[in-house]
């Protein structure tokens, strides 16, 4: 059986019953997580400016802008959402699998919720789990040929499975649906690379994607018999050229759930320099390090997070959303207030002279032998005073990975904290309705009411 009829017939038989309870531990998580970073993500202008832009555009009153306010057509509504719940860099990653998934997956598997109305909590968490599961695997089978093609590609089939499911598209509309995914394919690695104000975009068209592709293949509409793996067009042979590895996409399939194995970030920045960062506050709180006593600090670091460190000039002065993936600016600020927080990469924060004065002794130093798999590299950062003492921490495992994940509780304090930064206020009541529905998510019998209190 080919791997794309894999996939259908699973997305079609898992339910909930079947789900393992640490998949659905992980996804309440992961649900939780995303909407605090995407409420937090709503502070920014840019998207902003597209909220407003649809908000002009009007049209039917179906799903929630989360953090903005209002109803407007689904696949709007989660063309805002993904590009918010990606914009601060703070929404969950997968290390081994290499991808941010959630920004996808979850604004488009609520908006078609609140669409379709009346779907119950149980079906809400299958849908994710799937769609999050299949993105992952995606990912993986080419991971191990990385250069060869184009890896933000799998999210656009996760969110076509999510929406697909809440639907209850059966297996040939499941297959249109990932076929018509196929064709909306796109990616923003420019968007990071020369620091455009769209970055994380990606997340909202993943989003509006597949919604839209499972919506087209309810109708009937047609979608590549085999849009992963089909000769010459399949994402595989079009994107990655046939490198890949395919006993990865289908092994152990609807037994394990690879949401169980993603890491959620406690600093809104690039994951590769969370190592470095935990290991900066250790230094800092344990020996009392204050910032004016600082003369260097020396980062060493793996491959993986030398984009995060080159070119040196622009990362010690980084500009709109560079910050979050620059070290210098990380390392900079775990110094200077013991934290790092959104706080730390506003507009505001940029133009901030303190931080980049700290950011300018932060020397980062490549260190092949740091190179790890998966990509959360260890760091090692050591702290020279100008009483000439000398300060050193290795960090292996940084909180929020599987080894040492967050909590429930954790989560639910990260959410509240983001929660804070939302376009419109939310409650302190909504908030602790938001975190007690979802930690029994499987006894609520309408998701959309999620929506309506974050909006």
């Amino acid at each position: 059986m080919s791997a794309i009829s894999m996939f259908t017939r699973n997305i079609v038989e898992v339910s909930y019953d079947s789900l393992p309870i640490d998949a659905v531990a992980a996804t309440k998580k992961q649900i939780l997580d995303t909407l605090g970073a995407t409420l937090a993500g709503s502070m920014s202008e840019n998207a902003g400016h597209l909220a407003n832009l649809i908000k002009d555009w009007g049209g039917k009153e179906e799903s929630t802008m989360l953090g903005y306010g209002g109803k407007v057509p689904c696949t709007n509504a989660a063309l805002v959402n993904g590009w918010s719940a990606a914009v601060i860099d703070f929404d969950d990653f997968h290390d081994l699998d290499f991808l941010h998934t959630s920004r996808g997956v979850v604004p488009a598997a609520l908006a078609i919720a609140e669409r379709k109305g009346a779907v119950d909590g149980r079906d809400f968490i299958v849908a994710v789990a799937l769609g999050t599961d299949l993105a992952y695997r995606m990912a993986r089978a080419a991971l191990v040929h990385r250069e060869s093609g184009f890896l933000l590609g799998p999210n656009f089939f996760g969110a076509a499975a999510s929406a697909g499911k809440i639907l209850g598209l059966d297996e040939e509309k499941l297959r249109n649906a990932l076929g018509i995914a196929l064709m909306q394919v796109c990616g923003d690695g420019y968007g990071l690379r020369e620091a455009l104000n769209t970055k994380g975009l990606d997340g909202g068209f993943q989003a509006k994607a597949g919604i839209l592709a499972a919506l087209m293949a309810e109708k009937g509409l047609s979608g590549s018999a085999d849009p992963l793996e089909g000769e010459g067009f399949g994402f595989y042979p079009l994107y990655h050229r046939n490198l890949y590895t395919p006993s990865l996409l289908t092994q152990d399939l609807g037994k394990v759930f690879e949401v169980v194995s993603s890491s959620q970030k406690p600093y809104p920045c690039c994951r590769w320099s969370h190592p470095a960062i935990r290991a900066t506050l250790e230094l800092v709180n344990e020996y009392d390090i204050k910032p004016e006593d600082v003369t260097e600090v020396i980062a060493y670091h793996g491959p993986i997070a030398l984009s995060d460190c080159e070119p040196l000039e622009e990362k010690q002065r980084p500009r709109n959303h560079y910050t979050q993936h620059s070290l210098p600016w990380a390392v900079a600020n775990a110094i200077l207030y013991r934290k790092v927080g959104i706080e730390h990469y506003t507009e505001e924060a940029i133009r901030n002279n303190k931080t980049l004065e700290m950011a300018q002794k932060v020397i980062p130093k490549l260190t092949p032998e740091l190179a790890h798999m998966p990509f959360a590299e260890p760091a090692i950062v050591e702290i020279k005073t100008q009483n000439g003492k000398l300060y050193s921490k290795r960090v292996d495992i940084v909180p929020g990975s599987p080894e040492d994940p967050m909590s429930f509780d954790a989560t639910a304090e990260k959410f509240r904290y983001c929660c804070n930064y939302s376009a419109k206020p939310i409650s302190k009541e909504n908030q602790d309705i938001v975190i007690r529905m979802i930690n029994k998510l499987e006894e609520v019998t309408n998701v959309s009411q999620i929506a309506g209190l974050l909006g």
